[in-house]
């Protein structure tokens, strides 16, 4: 299932199946891609939508050719955070961070207050997409991109 914006736009949030190992299945985003910037709280609802679809996962979060305007509000972060802690504490198994910036280690690190230490032990930053692969691959995941 997806969001009413992304049946029209599949790009429009960068929220989309990615590998399957197990019971487990790896979710893909990347902001550079997605061509709708979020920032109201209809907008999260409905980037909300692709969370929901989630049951157990783990969420790949490419910051590969993110620039100024990529980046997000602190509320909409809130969100995000409140949302993983409150709704999918047990179901998000990792948050494995690509090609992570300054930007993102830095909006991270600003949410720690509003983490659990169960989310906080998730996030995991891989410096490329390459280390990303070899270990996909050391894990036997079934690739559906």
């Amino acid at each position: 299932m997806t969001c009413e914006v992304c049946a029209i736009n599949p790009y429009s949030h960068s929220f989309s199946p990615y590998a399957t190992v197990g019971p487990i299945t790896y979710y893909y985003t990347a902001p550079a891609l997605a061509t709708e910037r979020i920032k109201t709280n209809e907008q999260y609802a409905m980037f909300k939508k692709h969370l929901d679809q989630a049951v157990h996962w783990i969420w790949i979060f490419d910051c590969s050719g993110m620039g100024v305007d990529h980046y997000t509000s602190i509320a909409f972060l809130q969100n995000i955070v409140g949302t993983l802690v409150t709704e999918h504490d047990n179901a998000l198994q990792e948050v494995l961070i690509i090609h992570p910036s300054f930007w993102i280690h830095s909006a991270v690190w600003a949410m720690y207050p509003f983490m659990n230490a169960n989310l906080h032990r998730k996030i995991r930053f891989i410096p490329n997409k390459k280390d990303l692969d070899l270990e996909l691959l050391a894990k036997k995941v079934h690739m559906i991109a």
